[in-house]
């Protein structure tokens, strides 16, 4: 993984620059940055505005990362795109990455197509990510930081904290998730402080019911209010993640956009995320299952917590074991991820996944090496050599719930077979 401004850089030049012609809502941070993004763009079509969307990795298929109007460009309009890019790129001989590319695409189709906001998640870090060319930002969005591309963006939260808080820009004012790690504050304020950037706090919302949330707010006439909203996706992680994308909202009201409560409480109803604690329902022995794609500690442990409500509220034993269907990328730390994710007694089905559409640096952690990492453990574990094989091994009997987690590239195999069928 390169990362760097300078190829991006130049790239966008032999373009026309349209990077600088957006309005753009950019979104890092650690986990929550995909959840954001979809509860902004649910919002703002709702309130009326031309959006287009950008989160990586991809699902299926790279252009699948880029979305105008909550839907995916077409495949005509990505491969003549990507063409024109690629023809520049050898003549320029620049040298780009295949996501500084993808990055470029991005710029140029949504200038395309004249959007109202672009909502960007970041790629990898921040400061020296492909999309930090921007120099429109309306919004920067900073979700909750954890450890996760070591070595990468740094060995250390404050290291990781500082690549992220590298989208914030001068006199633009930022929405920062309440953060749970103590050190990470510190170095996000610091950088608003440079930047002279005005920081929002959003704090949690307070669950109201099962599926409705609740933030406090000051209006722009310096008023007390209160927001109630409901929230679709599951998982009490989605309390922080729609009060980051919420406030972000309510900041761009204040700043002139037309975004009505009923707007935000519309556009919010009917937010999907795929893959991010989706139920499911497979053809296989497993039946339904539990679909995510936590691949890093704090969403191994926000995944773990929803397991343990879910067998709460299903009047199941604390104990009852877990089928966890597993697949990694090779550098996580699968260990950590484990230590949160399993108890005494559940099972891993250790899998691969298929290489991902020109992503050439990732790959997967073979599941003998992830079954030999767990050799020692209370846990049972067996290797197969895909998703498929896996479910069909399962005992609804033993294990009333399947999880499937590791990875989105896990995910995107799952939902291919399942299509198939």
């Amino acid at each position: 993984m390169e990362l760097g401004l300078e190829r991006i850089e130049a790239l966008l030049v032999h373009l026309g620059s349209p990077q600088n012609s957006l309005p753009v809502i950019h979104v890092a941070g650690t986990n929550g940055k995909g959840s954001v993004t979809a509860y902004l763009e649910g919002v703002l079509l709702k309130a009326g505005y031309t959006t287009g969307r950008f989160n990586s990795p991809h699902l299926l298929e790279p252009r699948d990362s880029i979305r105008v109007n909550g839907k995916p460009i077409t495949k005509a309009e990505y491969e003549s795109t990507l063409e024109t890019i690629q023809a520049l790129e050898k003549k320029a001989q620049l040298g780009v990455t295949q996501f500084e590319m993808l990055t470029a695409a991005m710029f140029y189709l949504f200038k395309k197509h004249t959007v109202d906001y672009a909502i960007i998640e970041v790629g990898c870090g921040g400061l020296l990510d492909a999309t930090n060319v921007v120099t429109n930002t309306k919004v920067a969005v900073i979700t909750q930081i954890g450890l996760d591309h070591i070595g990468i963006l740094g060995n250390t939260l404050e290291e990781i904290a500082f690549q992220k808080s590298g989208i914030l820009k001068p006199n633009c004012p930022a929405v920062v998730c309440e953060q749970t790690e103590p050190v990470v504050m510190p170095v996000l304020e610091k950088r608003a402080r440079e930047m002279a950037s005005e920081v929002i706090l959003a704090r949690p919302a307070r669950r109201v019911n099962p599926n409705l949330g609740e933030v406090e707010y000051i209006t722009a006439e310096g008023q007390e209010s209160r927001l109630q909203y409901p929230i679709p996706l599951l998982g009490d992680i989605q309390l922080e993640n729609s009060a980051v994308a919420v406030h972000t909202l309510l900041l761009l009201r204040s700043l002139g956009a037309h975004i009505t409560d009923d707007d935000i409480i519309s556009g919010m109803k009917h937010v999907s995320w795929a893959a991010r604690l989706e139920w499911v329902e497979t053809k296989t022995k497993a039946g339904r299952i539990l679909l995510d794609g936590a691949h890093n500690p704090p969403a191994a442990k926000a995944l773990r917590e929803y397991v343990e409500g879910y067998l709460v509220a299903n009047n199941l034993p604390s104990t009852t074991p877990v089928q966890w269907i597993f697949g990694a990328t090779r550098g996580k730390n699968v260990n950590e991820i484990f230590s949160y994710l399993l108890k005494p007694g559940d099972s891993v089905y250790c899998v691969p996944f298929s290489q991902p559409e020109n992503m050439p640096w990732i790959s997967c952690i073979p599941p003998k090496e992830i079954e030999d990492s767990l050799r020692d453990s209370s846990v049972h574990t067996k290797a197969f050599n895909g998703v498929v094989a896996a479910l069909d091994d399962v005992d609804p009997q033993k294990f009333p719930l399947v999880v499937m987690c590791g990875s989105l590239y896990l995910a995107a195999d799952f939902i291919r077979a399942r299509d198939l069928d």
